[in-house]
């Protein structure tokens, strides 16, 4: 008698989720299918989308305002309305958010998720920006492979360890409006012969160097990384490239700069910084995140 072989079973499915935070641009979105949801910017009394607030238009309205802008994450009623239409397409769903140090996102999240029992997971970040979103792709690039949101979790929280995102500004009065000005930092708001470095870690930024001119910054930012990746990556790295209005030809000397020390690695690309970032980088910013392949 001839056995039928029964067909395995389809691997279950997940849809990843991310808020607006993660800076993913429309391609991004197109080719990964995660979906990213919008914030609510307020700023001189007015609401936005952040899908409707171009990085120029918002940076105009906080010169107007003289105020840092108040960004809202999605509401509990929000994450539960896209959690519920996420699971009628999947079978799980991973929801990424911006470290709970810097927003209540994590929380909204956390409180929707309780609707849906162990359908939906919840995953602080220590990340923001470009970071988050390298993460969030990540996520969708193994969902692909057939993983379940436990073993994706697992990946990135190991990740999360291993990111490095780095960035200078040229007008450190954003990073005043926005209340990031520290005891240690004060004194860059009354410096302007300095390019302050930070880095973007555990969801606080944090003062790294000063140099004395946009160009030694751009040199400081590519020896950076360029240890980082040596000492903390040997297996390979995935870099992607950042910048805010006027800050492009900084992301490609830092580009440059790393191409001539003779660094192998990934380029994932340049990407604008968003709305949650801009306003405490302000204009003409560059940054660079690194993580592992």
């Amino acid at each position: 008698m001839l056995l039928r072989r029964r067909a395995a079973a389809p691997p279950p499915s997940l849809k990843v989720i991310v808020d607006a935070t993660a800076d993913l641009s429309e391609a991004d979105l197109a080719r990964s299918g995660v979906w990213q949801l919008a914030s609510v910017v307020r700023v001189g009394g007015q609401s936005y989308s952040s899908t409707e607030l171009s990085p120029e238009r918002l940076l105009a309205l906080i010169e107007a305002q003289g105020a840092a802008p108040v960004i809202e994450p999605p509401s509990v009623d929000a994450y539960e309305q896209v959690f519920r239409q996420a699971l009628a397409q999947s079978d799980e769903v991973l929801s990424l958010h911006l470290s709970s140090r810097l927003s209540v996102s994590f929380a909204c999240g956390q409180e929707a998720a309780r609707a849906f029992g162990s359908r939906v997971r919840v995953l602080d970040s220590p990340a923001g920006s470009y970071a988050l979103g390298l993460q969030a792709l990540r996520a969708a690039r193994l969902a692909a492979g057939g993983h379940n949101a436990a073993a994706i979790v697992s990946a990135l929280r190991a990740v999360q360890a291993r990111q490095l995102m780095h960035f200078t500004v040229s007008d450190v009065r954003f990073m005043h409006l926005s209340g990031r000005i520290t005891p240690v930092t004060a004194p860059l708001e009354r410096s302007h012969d300095v390019q302050p470095i930070f880095r973007y870690h555990h969801g606080l930024v944090e003062l790294t160097a000063r140099a004395p001119d946009h160009e030694a910054a751009m040199r400081q930012l590519a020896r950076s990384v360029t240890k980082f990746v040596t000492e903390t990556l040997p297996e390979g790295a995935r870099v992607a490239f950042l910048h805010s209005p006027g800050g492009e030809e900084g992301a490609e000397r830092l580009r440059t700069l790393l191409s001539a020390s003779g660094l192998t690695y990934e380029d994932a690309g340049t990407r604008s910084i968003g709305n949650h970032l801009l306003a405490v980088t302000g204009p003409r910013a560059t940054g660079v995140v690194a993580e592992p392949l």
